[in-house]
């Protein structure tokens, strides 16, 4: 387990490519919203995608927030420190 691990802690979960990441992502999102229906205004639930392409290749990483810790090692995310969420796109859950 990675030393970032503590109540403040991001979890990130490296999706692969596109095409690999779509069913992993849709399943996500929808135990997401199952859990934290009105997530919207609270900043502590939220996913965060960051997608690196170098133009013909294409990974993407799934960021979990703090309070998605439980919904994070489901999908055994490994803890992070905090990612620079101006380069990433906003998922699900508050900004």
């Amino acid at each position: 387990m990675a030393r970032f691990e503590d109540g403040n802690s991001w979890w990130l979960l490296p999706l692969g490519d596109a095409i690999q990441a779509s069913p992993v992502l849709q399943t996500v999102q929808e135990l997401f919203a199952e859990r934290w229906p009105l997530a919207g205004h609270d900043a502590a639930q939220s996913l965060w995608l960051h997608t690196d392409s170098d133009g013909l290749h294409c990974l993407q990483t799934l960021y979990f927030s703090p309070g998605c810790r439980a919904l994070a090692e489901q999908f055994h995310a490994v803890a992070c420190p905090p990612p620079n969420r101006a380069v990433l796109q906003h998922l699900a859950g508050g900004m």
